[in-house]
């Protein structure tokens, strides 16, 4: 079946020829482009019969060769027989829908090898190798498969000849069969480059045992242009030698991915401009606020999506900003600081936030250094019971000149830093409920309980305390870590207190801590000199920095020692940072 064209092919965008068939018997569908300088062919296996199967092939390689001609041979190579009726319907060009990296029919189209080519450290790749378990996602004959070497982070590394190019398909896919009872496992995927390092995205297994689509959406991360090696981790952080993985159908599509699934509102954040857009009702300045790539993440500020907005410029434009609406006036009795992050383009540039429409409550602050990120901490405890329903950011505020591009991120209330006792899980405002366990094997990533005082007697009467289980066969370095809403705030006295009960005699650690360490983690182990009775110990923290900033609240029990064989039980309660 031949179709014509009066003029040469326009091969620029659509260049996907594809069909849908009905055919009787298995045999090659020989699809054909030529009336050009050179012809091309591209066989299909037909194997599905009597039904509805779409085909189609990529001639994007012809683009500019002036071919007039589409050709379809059915069962090509075979003389036809009397009653072989084939069905065809919906023939067309269409644009491309994605680029295949890797399907491994008939070879490798990457490079694919462990790591840095570390056997050892990060196992071994074959391929191609026959599909053990085809299915309805993958049943290609084909795949490729790896076996983990002894890294808990053991890596495999796929090498392109061409970079990425991500400005149109940015997220990738792979098709990945991992072994019976890893459901839940993450698949780390980073993509390489040499000039901006490393950048990775995770999926999780749902489906294990069985081949599945994994898809990665690398948007953020679309302007780098020198991507030239994808890496795959399987399971990170789990030593599993020997473990097999195997991966199929890497491919470059549009995005898909929504990465705001199943992630819960944070109603203290209004606006983060990623998955906590919570309060995005913006009744003023909306037409100049848009949603962007990150363009300077760095420790202060590694978010993938920031606000960038335009402040306008000339006379009238004295007060030009972004307002929320809210849809209720703020609780202000707990988190009444106002965050805000700003990169500004300008040294000195003063800013008015603003709570109005119902009360007016107006506070002025200074960006001091362009730039870089600068956090604004706006303490708004003074307006605790407002009627206002509006918050309003004024960039620049009465200055009629104006102008400039700023990024505008992290908009949220949190609480004033952590002073005082801060943990007496009496009450909803004074409970740390979000301790998990780190390196404390089975309780790794488990809540610790908030459970009942086993004996409220003596220095300690109150009906709650944080119950902590050492393992085992715990580590000589496990504990539990609880993620602050704030800083730690000494207000001059570096010392934290609590009370332990504890059943042997042994050691507890507290430590303050930043995720990527900024400044110091700073750790004091203190000994208990009672047991099976509630006793106050004192950290000393003088070694502290006056100007550190930590967020992370981290206790150890016994460190140094490993688990005993049984789990242990440790109570603690009554934390308090600084007097108190």
């Amino acid at each position: 079946l031949v179709i014509s064209y009066a003029n040469p092919i326009d091969l620029s965008e659509r260049n996907q020829f594809g069909l849908k068939l009905w055919a009787p018997k298995a045999g090659t569908l020989l699809l054909k482009i030529e009336g050009g300088s050179s012809p091309k062919e591209v066989p299909v296996q037909v194997t599905e019969l009597n039904k509805w199967v779409e085909y189609s092939v990529d001639f994007s390689d012809q683009v500019g060769k002036g071919h007039t001609r589409l050709v379809m041979f059915f069962n090509a190579g075979v003389n036809g027989e009397p009653g072989d009726i084939y069905y065809i319907d919906d023939i067309k060009l269409a644009a491309r829908k994605g680029i295949v990296l890797e399907d491994f029919q008939g070879g490798v189209h990457l490079g694919w090898q462990a790591l840095n080519q570390d056997d050892v450290l990060h196992g071994t790749f074959s391929g191609p190798t026959a599909n053990s378990s085809p299915n309805s996602v993958n049943n290609s004959t084909e795949v490729g498969c790896y076996s983990k070497g002894a890294s808990p982070f053991s890596t495999l590394q796929g090498i392109s000849l061409n970079n990425f190019d991500l400005s149109v398909y940015s997220q990738f896919n792979v098709d990945v069969l991992s072994p019976a009872g890893s459901d839940g496992a993450v698949v780390r995927m980073q993509l390489s480059s040499p000039t901006e390092g490393n950048k990775e995205v995770e999926a999780k297994i749902t489906t294990s045992g069985q081949w599945e689509t994994l898809s990665f959406d690398f948007s953020p991360f679309s302007a780098i242009t020198d991507f030239g090696e994808v890496r795959l981790i399987f399971d990170p952080g789990t030593t599993a030698q020997n473990e097999s993985w195997c991966i199929d159908n890497l491919t470059q599509t549009l995005t898909t991915v929504d990465p705001c699934v199943d992630v819960v509102p944070n109603t203290q954040i209004i606006d983060d401009f990623e998955c906590q857009r919570n309060y995005d009702n913006i009744f003023y300045g909306a037409s100049d606020l848009k949603v962007v790539n990150n363009s300077q993440i760095t420790t202060e500020n590694g978010s993938l999506k920031v606000g960038e907005y335009a402040d306008p410029a000339g006379a009238g434009t004295e007060f030009a900003g972004i307002g929320f609406q809210l849809p209720a006036p703020p609780d202000l009795s707990l988190a009444n600081q106002l965050e805000v992050q700003v990169y500004s383009p300008f040294d000195n540039v003063p800013f008015l936030f603003k709570l109005q429409s119902g009360d007016n409550v107006e506070v002025f602050d200074t960006l001091p250094e362009k730039n870089k990120w600068h956090t604004f901490s706006i303490d708004f405890s003074g307006a605790e019971g407002t009627a206002a329903t509006q918050l309003v950011i004024f960039f620049n505020v009465l200055s009629p000149t104006g102008g400039g591009t700023y990024l505008v991120d992290n908009i949220r209330w949190r609480r004033a830093g952590y002073n005082g006792c801060v943990a007496d899980q009496e009450s909803a405002n004074s409970t740390l409920n979000n301790f998990a366990y780190f390196n404390n094997n089975p309780y790794d990533g488990q809540t610790l309980e908030v459970a009942d005082n086993p004996m409220p007697a003596g220095i300690n009467t109150s009906s709650k305390a944080i119950k902590y289980v050492q393992s085992g066969s715990a580590p000589i370095f496990s504990g539990a870590f609880a993620q602050l809403d704030a800083n730690v705030d000494f207000k001059g006295t570096k010392q934290i207190k609590t009370k332990v009960l504890m059943d042997h005699i042994g050691t507890f650690t507290m430590k303050v801590e930043e995720f990527g360490n900024p400044f110091p983690p700073v750790e004091i182990t203190v000994p208990n000199t009672k047991m099976n009775e509630w006793e106050e110990l004192t950290f000393d923290f003088s070694a502290v920095a006056d100007d550190a900033k930590y967020s992370r609240l981290t206790v150890l029990v016994d460190l140094g020692s490993t688990g005993g064989g049984t789990d242990v039980v440790t109570y603690f309660d009554d934390i308090v940072i600084g007097e108190g």
